[in-house]
């Protein structure tokens, strides 16, 4: 696996994920769908996490932690590194694979930033390819969701 030049998957992929700590085995990687995560705040019972990482109750005094699930979709190639994280993740457990993420949205000129999404302690938790048929021109993809405890969002650039 080469680890200094992306996969390209498509010229059209305007959807850049990006590993703090390596667990991709990739500098970058290219993306063609991106379904964000859908937030939500409890205000009835506010939440924290302690320094474990676990949830607890604080008795009202902050908000609960940004969190959610998100997806990526992409045509699938030949690295297999999506499905070696979440491999890894199945056989040693989230806490020894979590990775910080970036997913960086970028316009059509593949050079302007339209947004940033940072993603911490994040680990795949599904992962999905699509269906095979020999007797069509059907582009085969890979799909990834994944967990994450402390999301970020960035309008522009």
């Amino acid at each position: 696996m080469s680890t200094s030049s992306p996969s390209v998957v498509s010229t059209n992929n305007m959807i850049r994920m990006t590993s703090a700590n390596g667990k991709l085995n990739e500098s970058m990687l290219l993306f063609s769908t991106f379904e964000a995560p859908t937030l939500s705040l409890d205000h009835t019972t506010m939440n924290t996490w302690d320094a474990n990482g676990n949830l607890v109750a604080n008795n009202g005094g902050a908000v609960n932690p940004l969190h959610g699930k998100f997806t990526l979709k992409r045509v699938l190639d030949t690295n297999g590194a999506l499905f070696q994280w979440f491999s890894d993740t199945n056989a040693n457990g989230v806490a020894q694979e979590q990775d910080n993420i970036t997913i960086t949205i970028m316009g059509g000129d593949g050079q302007t930033t339209l947004a940033t999404w940072t993603f911490n302690n994040t680990t795949p938790i599904s992962y999905s390819q699509g269906g095979m048929d020999a007797n069509s021109n059907a582009i085969m993809t890979e799909s990834v969701e994944f967990y994450s405890t402390d999301i970020q969002y960035t309008p522009g650039g």
